[in-house]
């Protein structure tokens, strides 16, 4: 399966689990915002620690608080996006949230219902998911250049929805958002169900 991420998985970490067994050389994609695994093979639980060898020789030591698990379809792998701390700091408390996507049928709407203080959306079409993409991209992509070049991906996107060529404008999408991959990866789910189901062949 192609993985259109192969090229940004610049880190080797070693994880630990809880009773102390470590598995190590896993490929990854580590920003200031998260963990991302493009692997499916290891079982990753909250308090399991994450160790990277930086380049100056000492060891960062970063403590799992969160694991979503992102199916894949076609040629787009299955991935894990973790959330992390530094170990030794304290989780800020927040609040349980749960987002669930329901997509059905050629004209695909989405119903998100949360459980924090964001107010239930229902019946959200493709136009919006794009719309709230570009924003989340606005927002979280701070050089102008890279934002420009991703918006350009987001809108290939959109004008190929609905048609064969969609898997290929989603996997270009995937390869230009590099270090930002975690400013979208809400989204991703929703994108993924979008991808037109090919025949055998």
């Amino acid at each position: 399966m192609h993985n259109p991420w192969s090229s940004m998985e610049n880190d080797v970490l070693v994880l630990i689990k809880q009773n102390g067994e470590r598995l190590e050389g896993i490929k990854a994609i580590v920003t200031n915002k998260g963990v991302r695994i493009i692997r499916d093979d290891i079982h990753f639980e909250i308090g399991d620690e994450l160790e990277r060898l930086l380049p100056n020789g000492h060891i960062e030591r970063l403590v799992i608080t969160r694991v979503t698990f992102n199916r894949g379809l076609h040629n787009i792998p299955n991935t894990y996006s973790l959330e992390v701390r530094e170990k030794g700091r304290s989780e800020p408390q927040r609040q349980p949230h749960t987002v669930t996507y329901n997509l059905n049928g050629p004209n695909s709407r989405v119903n998100i219902h949360s459980q924090d203080h964001s107010k239930n959306v229902v019946g959200l079409d493709a136009e919006d998911i794009f719309s709230k993409l570009e924003a989340a991209i606005l927002a979280g992509v701070e050089n102008q250049e890279r934002q420009k070049e991703i918006l350009a991906a987001v809108e290939a996107m959109r004008e190929s929805q609905g048609k064969p060529a969609f898997i290929s404008r989603y996997t270009e999408f995937m390869g230009v958002l590099a270090d930002h991959i975690t400013v979208v990866v809400a989204f991703l789910p929703v994108l993924a169900q979008m991808l037109p189901v090919l025949p055998q062949t």
